[in-house]
């Protein structure tokens, strides 16, 4: 049993090390969530997360008007499909998921940064045991703020350390009612104003950066037969 842990811990690590702090095309089907339930509004400009999927649907947002989110690369599972990745950016991938759903991604991919974990307690942390494939929202008020913005082509995207997550049993959702302190706090795998990823709504550098930096990477683990996953810069 340690072999096998060993291996797998070898196998996590060979695959960050290839990815590097790279571009990759995924499937976000591929992509688990850091928290199993997580809050309903962006927090740097107060959108609702389900308005601008609203916005996409419409036509008025294109799913890859969201700067790429970033993942931490898990190890190959051998189910040849490739490894799983794990999001640092709850409520954009949540978006991109629901647009994989309805058919509103191109060739069912995304662009994403990846890069490695920054310790092997991170690199523990993000695990197919503490991160869920599903997420769903806290009850929550809307922010009371009169200069929020609402352009989301401009969402902000910042790491964050993490405390420990856990989540239930094969991943069985419950919505939770933030405005219940008590109830909140005896859940491990909530994101919290204080431990969610900041997606503010200032971050034209960012999406300046991604098209400036970004360059043709051949992903090392091909989901399905698609072999020239990132080898396209016209996303």
């Amino acid at each position: 049993m340690g072999k096998s842990r060993n291996k797998k811990k070898k196998s996590t690590n060979a695959n960050a090390q290839t990815a590097g702090a790279g571009f990759l095309d995924v499937d976000p089907a591929r992509v688990r969530f850091q928290y199993s339930k997580i809050r309903p509004y962006f927090s740097g400009c107060g959108r609702s997360v389900l308005d601008t999927l609203e916005s996409i649907r419409r036509g008025e947002l294109k799913p890859e008007d969201l700067p790429p989110i970033q993942v931490i690369v898990g190890p190959d599972e051998n189910d040849g499909l490739g490894p799983w990745y794990f999001s640092l950016n709850n409520r954009r991938l949540y978006v991109l998921k629901r647009c994989r759903e309805e058919g509103l991604l191109k060739n069912d991919k995304i662009l994403v940064r990846v890069r490695e974990a920054k310790s092997a307690k991170e690199a523990e942390r993000y695990s197919l045991k503490n991160c869920a494939v599903e997420a769903k929202f806290m009850r929550e008020s809307a922010p009371n703020s009169n200069d929020l913005g609402t352009n989301m082509k401009s969402i902000d995207d910042i790491d964050n350390d993490l405390d420990n997550v856990h989540i239930e049993e094969g991943n069985v959702i419950e919505t939770v009612d933030s405005n219940n302190e008590n109830e909140i706090g005896d859940m491990d795998n909530v994101e919290t104003k204080h431990n969610g990823e900041k997606e503010s709504d200032d971050s034209s550098v960012d999406t300046e950066e991604v098209q400036a930096s970004r360059q043709p990477y051949k992903n090392p683990f091909s989901l399905g037969d698609d072999s020239s996953d990132s080898n396209s810069d016209s996303d």
